[in-house]
């Protein structure tokens, strides 16, 4: 019966007389056409989708409503440092800013977007204020939406290994703090790596917070903007210590039970169910929370990338991790690098953006790396890559791997031109202000000329008298360094790890001669360099004083044996010239005696920025920023092969003709 009353149900679908409805039919399929096609294609004979592809004429940005801003924080008081930001901008009346790149369509800020952008997005790091206001009403947002459980202190301490890793063990902790509703948390601290044995990040000791991060914006701005949440100092300061209830093994994962068997590395994926979770284990596991009794929380092991950041938006994902940022002495030091890069790659430094071309290069192939990091080959070949797919042939290298650093040096180098720049230095300069023209202290304090060389009655004598005490200078300075405490302890991060068995001296002019009469005074001294200096004194005695030690001559154009006696006395008695050792003369084509002095780069970053400057022409034809990246790129060459046994010195800075063919090297 079922079977044949089936059956008349599709014979009677059959026998309907379609064509009655042939005008139903042809209006569907215009439909189609018309407005569904329309969805799925960026053109189509049709324009009625009420939201158009990024293909269309008009910009996506002017087609969308602005967007509604966030609710504004509960008022706050002021910080006492400038680190806050007024609540999120009004609906703006105007069109919005572009991107950096022009012709990336932007994404709609609300509702879906209906297709992938026709080109990548572009991030510059110049357009980014690392030191502007911190953008808080995120973090305040989120902290009004929480509830606070009185007594219960988040210790956020369980920090080890590199800055990168640090950083997120303390955001990660931070957050689960705020999610748990800890109305306190202490100062986070951080462990030590121990410098002889970079796998030992435990047992050094521990650092405060400013040791990497900058500490007073860290609690300005929390305080601020997140004021539920106090902040101690110390485990010390924490109200009615003596009846505190500690929890020291705390492992948020721990909380899932019922996990999907996904989680176990990763992203928390059960933060839905977190809170609830986490104030059923905390009742049953401690005393009612308060600040009479208050309870303190430490992290079993450090906890990291496991906190989504798209469930708490992209406004809070973008500035959350503002809260730490690097310390100003750290900061001081990046942008002295980034000056120097600068003037090493012959470019003028740009006080507000990074111009220099170099590649920045991490090597991380230290022994604690071994088992989780690339090796030096995959490494170096992809720094290399990279480089040469942006024709870049400066970079600074890091590395913990003294050995691979030079390995690095030398393959870039071979197989691209490239030179490396490493923090593998320290360059200590001596001063002479009594020596210079004029120079201003803080506090109004000047110091002038006490003589004048040239009107001296005898120069050869009063240049002997004043290079001799600039070479006794620069040996006290370095005997201070391998014994006074004190005074090493004025170089950042240097005292007690200073390896003075090996020196390298240069100077210009007067400065270049001391150098000189400093390696014969002194065998401690491995190799020096003359930049156009005339050799005063005993030339002779200090040449063989040498005894095969290294020493760099670079001469102006013109300066040579034939003018100057002190030359002829200096290199008609080498002791003993070849690829290791002897001396060197480097001719530069166009340069003058004060081209080898920053003055010449200093006037020509004067001149380039418009301040009234008199034409002088006492600084040679060569160019002050040119003469600056051949000085740096020929003493880093002689240097580097010096000190550290990089190979044949001649071989090196006659490699460096190619690059700088107005050096003749003898």
């Amino acid at each position: 019966m079922v079977q044949d009353k089936a059956s008349g149900m599709i014979n009677g679908f059959w026998r309907i007389k379609w064509w009655r409805y042939r005008w139903l039919l042809v209006a569907g399929f215009l439909v189609n056409i018309f407005l569904i096609n329309r969805f799925f294609f960026d053109r189509s004979i049709s324009n009625l989708n009420p939201f158009p592809g990024q293909t269309s004429q008009t910009p996506l940005e002017d087609q969308l409503p602005p967007p509604t801003p966030p609710p504004p924080p509960p008022s706050a008081p002021a910080p006492t440092t400038p680190t806050t930001l007024p609540p999120p901008p009004p609906t703006p009346t105007t069109s919005p800013k572009k991107p950096s790149n022009e012709h990336a369509p932007a994404p709609p800020s609300s509702g879906a977007v209906l297709g992938p952008p026709s080109s990548a997005s572009t991030f510059n790091l110049n357009d980014f204020d690392f030191n502007g206001e911190y953008v808080g009403w995120p973090l305040g947002r989120l902290c009004n939406e929480t509830k606070w459980q009185p007594g219960l202190i988040f210790h956020c301490d369980n920090n080890s290994g590199g800055i990168g890793n640090i950083r997120n063990f303390i955001l990660t902790c931070l957050r689960y703090a705020i999610e748990a509703g800890a109305s306190g948390i202490t100062v986070p601290q951080i462990q030590r790596r121990d410098d002889s044995d970079l796998a030992n990040i435990f047992t050094t000791g521990m650092k405060p917070l400013e040791y990497f991060f900058d500490d007073q914006h860290f609690r300005s701005s929390f305080e601020t903007f997140c004021p539920q949440m106090k902040i101690f100092s110390k485990r010390a300061d924490i109200p009615h210590l003596d009846k505190v209830q500690e929890i020291n093994e705390f492992y948020p994962k721990d909380l899932n039970v019922d996990t999907d068997g996904c989680d176990g590395r990763g992203v928390n994926r059960h933060l839905d169910q977190f809170r609830q979770k986490f104030d059923k284990w905390i009742l049953d596991h401690k005393q009612p929370l308060s600040w009479d009794k208050p309870t303190t929380l430490v992290f079993k092991w450090a906890t990291f990338f496991e906190w989504p950041v798209y469930r708490d938006g992209p406004e809070f994902a973008a500035t959350f991790g503002d809260l730490l940022r690097i310390n100003k002495d750290i900061e001081a030091l990046a942008v002295k690098t980034i000056q120097e890069m600068s003037r090493f790659a012959g470019v003028v430094p740009s006080a507000s953006k990074i111009v220099a071309p170099y590649l920045g290069v991490h090597l991380r192939t230290e022994s604690d790396a071994l088992e989780f990091w690339p090796n030096f080959d995959e490494q170096s070949n992809g720094y290399i890559q990279q480089a040469e797919s942006r024709n870049i042939k400066l970079a600074y290298l890091a590395s913990g791997s003294e050995a691979d650093a030079h390995r690095f040096a030398d393959k870039a180098h071979q197989k691209m031109g490239m030179n490396t720049t490493s923090n593998g230095y320290i360059v200590v300069g001596v001063d002479h202000p009594y020596d210079t023209t004029f120079i201003s202290y803080p506090g109004n304090r000047t110091a002038v000329r006490y003589t004048d060389l040239n009107n001296a009655p005898d120069i050869p004598a009063e240049a002997t008298r004043l290079a001799g005490i600039r070479s006794d200078d620069l040996i006290a300075v370095l005997h201070a360094l391998s014994k006074n405490a004190t005074f090493a302890r004025q170089i950042p991060g240097a005292h007690g790890k200073l390896d003075v068995s090996s020196i390298g001296i240069f100077g210009h002019s007067l400065g270049g001669a001391a150098a000189l009469d400093a390696m014969g005074k002194h065998p401690r001294v491995t190799c020096g360099a003359n930049l156009d200096g005339a050799f005063w004194g005993d030339v002779a005695a200090s040449a063989r004083a040498l005894k095969n030690r290294p020493f760099l001559v670079m001469a102006a154009e013109g300066h040579n044996s034939t003018n100057d006696e002190s030359f002829r006395s200096f290199f008609g008695n080498t002791t003993a010239s070849g690829p290791f050792g002897g001396k060197y003369l480097a001719t530069t084509r166009g340069a003058v005696h004060n081209t080898f002095a920053d003055l010449a780069y200093l006037y020509e970053t004067a001149k380039a920025a418009g301040l009234p400057v008199p034409d002088v022409e006492e600084f040679g034809s060569i160019g002050g920023v040119r003469m600056l990246e051949l000085v740096s790129m020929f003493l880093g060459e002689f240097f580097g092969r010096c000190l550290n046994g990089q190979g044949n010195i001649l071989k090196g800075l006659e490699g460096l003709t190619r690059k700088f063919p107005e050096v003749r090297v003898e």
